[in-house]
């Protein structure tokens, strides 16, 4: 087995240091320009007028909530089934006593996103914000752009 010789590190640190100095002078250049640019930015933006939120229709919502609902179902599939391979290592290995303390975990986070976006739920929802009510809270907060895209 070879030995990396003593001098090796000191001989890196003294030659990048070298670079590193060099490096620190053009980016301070750099970065003041970056802030020169970001400032002017945001001076014009203050100038411009305040964008309206987006509005969605009532089907864009059915849809961004249907598809919030199989998202996080699907993911709670995911957690249960990496949880139960961990789980069934834990079982097979029995010096692995971190693996059944993960996969336990994982597989009680998967059965709690299972049990909250349920179908009977989704429909109970879905079937509400159709005759008015408007969305819980919670789902409101989860309900991001790439869901209605």
């Amino acid at each position: 087995m070879s030995r990396i010789p003593y001098w090796l590190p000191i001989v890196l640190v003294c030659t990048t240091s070298q670079y590193l100095q060099a490096q620190t002078d053009s980016t301070v250049v750099f970065r003041q320009s970056q802030v020169e640019r970001v400032a002017s930015n945001f001076s014009s933006i203050d100038r411009q007028s305040t964008l309206p939120a987006r509005i969605y229709s009532r089907q864009d919502t059915s849809l961004a909530v249907q598809q919030l609902f199989e998202d996080k179902r699907s993911l709670g599939k995911t957690y249960t089934m990496v949880g139960g391979c961990n789980l069934i290592g834990f079982i097979a290995l029995p010096a692995g006593a971190s693996v059944g303390a993960i996969g336990l975990v994982t597989v009680g986070l998967g059965a709690i996103k299972k049990a909250r976006f349920r179908r009977y739920r989704e429909e109970v929802i879905l079937r509400d914000y159709q005759s008015g009510i408007p969305l819980p809270q919670r789902i409101q907060r989860q309900l991001k752009a790439k869901y209605f895209g």
